[in-house]
């Protein structure tokens, strides 16, 4: 299943995701890291391209900082859950 509740908060030098973990999968997996997505608004989502990768997150707690933000640029956010046998997950709302 798919994060759920992607938010974002902006600071000064940073961007902080929180999102909310997604339940059990039918076969009883839960999610063992995240895998964090940015695009320019301006860009099409597509999952398949690794390049718009900016993080892995294996911490306990569902939140990742993207310290990469670049002053004046508009980004949308894309969070997906991987369980044990890495199984990607369709993309959190």
């Amino acid at each position: 299943h798919a994060p759920s509740q992607l938010s974002a908060m902006k600071s000064y030098q940073a961007i902080y995701l929180r999102w909310q973990a997604p339940p059990r999968a039918k076969d009883g997996d839960w999610a063992t890291y995240y895998v964090i997505y940015r695009f320019l608004r301006t860009e099409p989502i597509d999952l398949d391209d690794a390049t718009k990768i900016i993080g892995i997150s294996r911490e306990q707690g569902e939140f990742f900082v993207d310290k990469t933000v670049q002053s004046g640029s508009d980004y949308r956010y894309v969070v997906t859950a991987v369980d044990n046998l890495h199984n990607e997950s369709t993309p959190s709302d």
